[in-house]
C-alpha cells in the first residue's frame, strides 16, 4: 500500500509549481483516508479535482470510498445502525472519558449488532481529564452520545466507518442527536 501512495502521490508534484496547493490537499486527503475518515478525504479529493479535474489518483481514491460505501451502507447505513441502538441501562459515576467511550462502545455493539469505532480527536490528556456522572435507561444511542458529548464538552461526528469525538468547539458536521 505505501508503494501505491508513494506512486500515486509522485504523479501530481511532476506538474508545475502552481498545483503546489493542490499537491497539500492530495496528501491531507490521502492522510484521512488511510486514517479511515473517508468522509474528510471524499471531500479532500473532491477539492484536488476541482484544480485538477483529471487527476487520476484522486479518482481512483473516490472510486475506492464509493465502492466501500455500497459494500458497507455508506454514512447513511452506519447512522442508521447507530440509531436503532437502544442501551438498556448507564449507571456511570465519576467515569473518565475514555472509560465512558469504551463502555459504550462495548454495549452498543452488544445492543446493536453493529461494530462501533470511537476515533478521538481530542487535545492530549483530554479523556482521562473529563470525569462524567450519568444514570440512563431505556435510551438510544444518539441521545446517549448527545448527554455524553454536553457533559464532556464534546462533539460526537459519524462517519462511515468510525464516530470521531473532538472538542465541543469543532461544531461542524456534528453528531446524531444535534
Amino acid at each position: 500500500m505505501v508503494c501505491l501512495i508513494l506512486t500515486l502521490s509522485s504523479g501530481l508534484r511532476a506538474q508545475d509549481p502552481a498545483s503546489l496547493p493542490a499537491a497539500q490537499v492530495f496528501s491531507e486527503a490521502q492522510r484521512a483516508f488511510m486514517s479511515g475518515e473517508f468522509e474528510t478525504a471524499r471531500a479532500k479529493f473532491q477539492q484536488v479535482l476541482k484544480a485538477n479535474p483529471t487527476h487520476r489518483p484522486s479518482q481512483h481514491y473516490l472510486k475506492i470510498i464509493d465502492e466501500r460505501e455500497r459494500r458497507d451502507g455508506g454514512l447513511g447505513g452506519k447512522r442508521k445502525q447507530i440509531d436503532a441502538i437502544t442501551i438498556d441501562r448507564i449507571d456511570l459515576k465519576d467515569a473518565d472519558l475514555g472509560s465512558v467511550l469504551h463502555f459504550l462502545k462495548e454495549r452498543g455493539e452488544e445492543s446493536g449488532n453493529t461494530q462501533i469505532n470511537f476515533v478521538p480527536r481530542l487535545p492530549a490528556g483530554y479523556l482521562e481529564s473529563r470525569r462524567i456522572t450519568l444514570s440512563l435507561s431505556g435510551m438510544p444511542f444518539p441521545e446517549i452520545l448527545r448527554y455524553v458529548g454536553n457533559l464532556a464538552d464534546v462533539v460526537f461526528k459519524v462517519e462511515t466507518h468510525a464516530i470521531l469525538v473532538l472538542p465541543a468547539n469543532a461544531k461542524a458536521d456534528a453528531a446524531p442527536g444535534e
